[in-house]
C-alpha cells in the first residue's frame, strides 16, 4: 500500500512476503507502481492486483504469477549436488547393449533415469542405492537395442539441481552377429567343460565301486636292431 507519499508496504503484510517486496519511488511520479518480489518461490504464484481506490471510477489491475522450478547443474555451487554421472558399456549379449550409470556422492538423494535422444524414459535396474555419512550412491542399468544418443539424469528436486551425462550407441547388424558368435561360443565351451567334468565323475564312481579297474601301461619301446629280449630268469634293469 502507498498512500500520497506514505509507504505502509509494512502494515499488515504477510509473514512469507517479508523483506522481500519493495517498489521504486521514484517512478511513482510517471505513473510506475510496480513492485519487485525477490528470492522467489514456488509458493509466490497466484493472481496479484494493483488497485487504484481513488481513481473515478474505480481500478483494477490482475496479473498472474507463475513462479517454476529451474532445474540446471549446480555443480560446484550448491553443497551435495550430484557430480556428473558416470557411464560405463558392461557387456553384449543377445544382439543388446546395456548401460551402467553411476552417482556417486550425492546430498539429498537424487532421481536417477534413462532416457533416449526423444526424451523417453527407458525401463532401468537399480543395482546400488546405498548412503554413507547422509551422501548417496547409486547405480542403475538399462538395456538399449537400437543406434541413438542415451542420456543419464541425476535430479535434485530440493536444491533445483540437474546434471547428466549422454552417450552415442551406434548399433549394428555386425554387432548383433558379434553379440550371437560369442553366445554361441560360450555355450559350447561351457558344454566341453561341463561334458569333462561329468565323465570324470563317472569314471570316478565306476572305480569307486570296483565296477571298472583303470590301469596305466607303458607303451611300445624303441628298441635298437640288436636287442635280444632277456631270457626268463633275467630281468630287463631298463624297466
Amino acid at each position: 500500500m502507498y498512500d500520497a507519499g506514505d509507504s505502509k508496504a509494512n502494515r499488515g503484510q504477510d509473514q512469507q512476503f517479508k523483506g522481500r517486496v519493495s517498489h521504486f519511488p521514484d517512478q511513482l511520479m510517471n505513473g510506475n507502481a510496480s513492485i519487485e518480489i525477490q528470492n522467489t518461490k514456488v509458493t509466490d504464484s497466484g493472481i496479484y492486483s494493483c488497485i487504484f481506490p481513488r481513481l473515478q471510477p474505480r481500478q483494477t489491475f490482475n496479473i498472474e504469477l507463475v513462479v517454476e522450478r529451474l532445474l540446471r547443474d549446480r555443480s560446484g555451487e550448491t553443497p551435495g549436488a550430484s557430480p556428473r554421472p558416470y557411464i560405463t558399456t558392461l557387456k553384449a549379449a543377445d544382439g543388446q547393449l546395456q548401460l551402467q550409470c553411476e552417482v556417486l556422492g550425492a546430498s539429498p538423494k537424487p532421481e536417477v533415469q534413462w532416457l533416449d535422444s526423444a526424451g523417453t524414459l527407458l525401463p532401468a535396474e537399480k543395482l546400488q542405492d546405498t548412503e554413507r555419512e547422509n551422501h548417496f550412491y547409486i547405480t542403475v542399468l538399462t538395456t538399449v537395442t537400437k543406434t541413438d544418443n542415451f542420456r543419464c539424469v541425476a535430479t535434485q528436486e530440493e536444491i533445483r539441481h540437474q546434471t547428466l551425462a549422454e552417450t552415442y550407441v551406434p548399433f549394428s547388424e555386425k554387432l548383433r552377429e558379434d553379440c550371437s558368435t560369442k553366445e554361441i561360443t560360450g555355450w559350447l565351451f561351457g558344454g566341453i567343460v561341463i561334458g569333462a567334468l561329468l565323465l570324470a565323475a563317472v569314471q570316478a564312481l565306476l572305480v569307486a565301486t570296483k565296477r571298472v579297474t583303470v590301469s596305466c601301461k607303458p607303451g611300445p619301446r624303441h628298441l635298437g636292431a640288436d636287442y635280444k629280449p632277456p631270457a626268463e630268469n633275467e630281468s630287463d634293469s631298463s624297466a
